[in-house]
């Protein structure tokens, strides 16, 4: 194979990665996935829009003219690429406001979640409860509830606490539910 095909081939081969790398993200986001796979991989910014435009770079490489082109996009690619990863690695994924092991099973933990700031309105405000079980590479998340603040009827959140070996009770200032985990 000369120079001249092997790029493209390369191109193609690095896209798909990449959007072999999302898909799998995607399946690991879904609740009971490994939590480290997710986090590193459900990213669209890192993974599927890089694999996008590194298909458009081969395209544009087919043609005489586009070579220049191509040469320019494949370049400010690699500089998005780099670039993404390295804010990906500094920035926080969620600030996670409480965890509580399960006092009858030390391995679940409840994880609860906020997402957006304290000061502002409360349509922005959510709140994710999740189970975890496992540490490092076997880390497995299980979503538990997803509360967003500013909806008729909805009401606000207060806590989230283990009532049983498989029940958490979520308090909010409209009343309390308790929700039974089929978790293994």
């Amino acid at each position: 194979m000369t120079p001249r095909r092997r790029w493209p081939a390369l191109l193609v081969l690095a896209a798909l990665l990449a959007l072999g790398a999302y898909a799998w993200g995607v399946v690991e986001h879904y609740s009971g996935g490994r939590a480290l796979v997710a986090d590193a991989l459900y990213r669209p910014a890192i993974t599927f829009f890089p694999a996008i435009a590194l298909l458009v770079v081969t395209v544009a490489a087919r043609t005489t003219r586009g070579r220049t082109v191509a040469g320019l996009l494949a370049a400010t690619t690699l500089l998005y690429a780099i670039g993404a990863v390295l804010v990906a690695g500094t920035a926080p994924v969620s600030p996670v406001t409480s965890r509580q092991p399960n006092p009858a099973v030390p391995d679940r933990v409840l994880v609860v979640t906020h997402h957006g700031n304290l000061g502002s309105e409360s349509e922005s405000q959510s709140w994710t409860i999740t189970v975890e079980t496992g540490t490092g590479w076997s880390l497995r998340r299980w979503q538990v509830d997803d509360f967003r603040e500013g909806f008729p009827g909805h009401g606000s959140f207060e806590s989230a606490a283990w009532s049983g070996p498989d029940r958490i009770t979520v308090r909010k200032d409209n009343g309390t539910w308790t929700h039974t985990l089929p978790l293994p």
